[in-house]
């Protein structure tokens, strides 16, 4: 059976709205996809043994991924070190140089986490920054200019040669992110 992969970002859970409008997107269509969002660690090691979990999981078995904010900067490194597509949402570009303001102690509000922004947090990220992307086409992105958290244009300018869908205006959040499923789907190849 095909999968689907939601990779939700930082500070976030398996709750996140983008999360659960394709889970019932999916659900209302009655499609043959299996919908798959783990809360992940706010860990950026444990994190990514999860995903590489999962991954392994569907070994041989179409798999998909979608990655918001610092969930897209996952699913790139998920798709290029195992030739996944993915659909990146404003994604997180070097976040390990933009969490300046999280440094120290730090709870998730969704799952109550608590974790520690520190140098070794910054390092574990630095460590999986795929760079130069070894298969550009396998990524779709999709960004809206009035993104308030992340600057629009990094990400425009990292994945150039990648598949584009930008938006003027709209927020972090991907302002009517559900009238894009058919195209999230259509490029992830899932029925």
């Amino acid at each position: 059976m095909a999968r689907l992969l939601y990779i939700h970002g930082f500070l976030s859970s398996s709750r996140s709205q983008k999360a659960l409008e394709t889970a019932d997107w999916i659900a209302g269509r009655e499609l043959p996809i299996e919908f798959l969002c783990p809360s992940l660690s706010n860990d950026p090691r444990r994190a990514t043994a999860q995903l590489a979990a999962i991954a392994d999981e569907c070994d041989g078995e179409p798999l998909g991924l979608v990655g918001s904010s610092l969930g897209g900067f996952y699913a790139t490194w998920l798709s290029q070190t195992r030739g996944l597509p993915a659909v990146l949402v404003n994604p997180a570009v070097r976040p390990q140089d933009h969490l300046d303001a999280y440094l120290g102690p730090n709870q998730n509000p969704y799952t109550g986490e608590k974790f520690e922004v520190d140098a070794d947090f910054l390092q574990s990220l630095a460590a999986i920054d795929v760079d130069p992307l070894p298969a550009p086409e396998k990524l779709l992105v999709m960004l809206q200019t009035g993104d308030e958290t992340l600057d629009y244009r990094q990400a425009l300018d990292k994945y150039a040669a990648s598949r584009q869908i930008v938006e003027n205006g709209g927020d972090h959040r991907f302002q009517n992110y559900d009238r894009h499923l058919p195209t999230i789907m259509e490029f992830l190849r899932l029925p």
